[in-house]
């Protein structure tokens, strides 16, 4: 089964460069790695030249779900994933975000978030704040940062809605829609 990689990317200069390393870093689980630049003003187009990956860029900024859909369309893959700017894997990520498709019946894989305490030390008081819950927790979910869907079941479903959510909500739009489709299961995919 080939797999697609989708990376969104705007004005993440001080991400894409880890992010791009960590996913190369797992290249043995996935075919291709399609970047979507959309409309950056700062050097993450710089950046992402450096890697060999297949770049899309948008004149105009569109918003997150527009670009999810230009790297799904241009994906080769028969499942995408799709992976935000700032995410780091943990190592065997992929693999364990692609291994539940083994069963015909699933349809989307999501990962777990881990904020390791040291991460969670750096942070400003307000980020403290809001992610004190999770700190040395694997909280699992959807939420596009680093997830698998098959991309026949997007296509059918008509891809993300870029009308409706430019920057937010795209994630819990696709799981109402998804519903019925197949499964939708967790994996131990880690970030």
């Amino acid at each position: 089964m080939k797999v697609s990689v989708v990376v969104p990317v705007y004005n993440g200069g001080q991400t894409i460069n880890e992010t791009l390393k960590s996913l190369l870093g797992q290249k043995d689980f996935f075919d291709e790695l399609i970047v979507v630049d959309d409309a950056s003003s700062d050097n993450s187009l710089a950046i992402i030249k450096k890697f060999d990956v297949i770049i899309t860029r948008h004149k105009k900024n569109k918003g997150l779900a527009a670009s999810y859909n230009s790297g799904i369309r241009r994906a080769t893959g028969e499942i995408v994933a799709l992976v935000h700017q700032d995410v780091i894997l943990y190592d065997g990520a992929m693999q364990n975000l692609i291994k539940p498709f083994s069963n015909k019946k699933v349809v989307c894989s999501y990962h777990y978030t881990h904020q390791p305490i040291s991460l969670w030390k750096t942070y400003d008081f307000w980020q403290k704040y809001f992610f004190c819950r999770w700190v040395n927790k694997k909280i699992y979910g959807m939420n596009g940062k680093f997830d698998a869907f098959k991309k026949s079941v997007l296509i059918e479903i008509g891809l993300f809605d870029e009308k409706r959510f430019k920057s937010a909500g795209e994630d819990g739009d696709i799981m109402i829609r998804l519903r019925n489709k197949g499964e939708v299961v967790k994996s131990e995919a880690g970030i």
